[in-house]
């Protein structure tokens, strides 16, 4: 946060106006209630030191004198991200399985970002990057999606009921201003299968004793 901040300064002293296009999250606007879709006027709620430093760079653009534009990005994976911690994943499958969550692939989030440049409808503003209704999932179905691929099933049960800050978005207007959806979650399931064609003929077969150990490990 410091080095962002330290960012807006330097570009608020330069003379050629230069332009941040600013990575902020979803996740500011804290923990779903209902999955109904959120706007960029939706109040923010910060609930860590994650959501707080964002919401600290974004007010400092609002009140600065820099050109910018915030990007509320959703989740943002692709078939490279497929390695956590075993940490993480027990904290990840801690989440409600119907807890609303909407995906984006990196490479569209990219093209929203290259859309920003040269485009005045998108200084100044905060847009919502997410991949649109082709990609507002379920925590279980997004999770599903690396454990089938895998040559698993991911019960339900196998799941929690904590809340996590994850929305769907409307994104009919930061889309036409971006014009950045280009890929589904389909695409991402695509490029899932195409990475572990090698793992699911071995997984498998032995996919009751994968998941009784899982199940164990997650209860444990």
């Amino acid at each position: 946060m410091g080095g962002t901040l330290r960012l807006v300064e330097a570009i608020e002293a330069a003379a050629h106006d230069p332009l941040l296009v600013y990575a902020s999250s979803v996740t500011v606007l804290g923990y779903p209630s209902l999955p109904v879709l959120r706007t960029a006027d939706d109040p923010v709620g910060p609930s860590d030191h994650y959501t707080r430093h964002k919401i600290a760079v974004e007010e400092r653009l609002r009140n600065g004198s820099a050109r910018h534009a915030i990007l509320r990005v959703g989740v943002s994976i692709d078939a490279r991200t497929l390695s956590t911690d075993l940490a993480t994943l027990r904290q990840l499958l801690r989440t409600a399985p119907d807890n609303p969550i909407e995906y984006v692939h990196p490479l569209d989030v990219a093209t929203a970002i290259a859309h920003c440049l040269d485009n005045p409808d998108a200084v100044g503003r905060v847009l919502l990057v997410g991949g649109g209704e082709g990609c507002r999932l379920t925590q279980h179905k997004f999770f599903s999606a690396v454990f089938e691929e895998a040559g698993l099933r991911l019960p339900r049960e196998f799941m929690g009921d904590e809340a996590y800050y994850t929305h769907w978005m409307d994104t009919r207007e930061s889309n036409e201003i971006q014009r950045f959806q280009q890929r589904t979650f389909e695409d991402y399931r695509a490029e899932l299968r195409e990475r572990l064609r090698w793992v699911r003929p071995v997984v498998r077969p032995a996919a009751p004793v994968v998941l009784a150990v899982l199940g164990r490990w997650l209860r444990g």
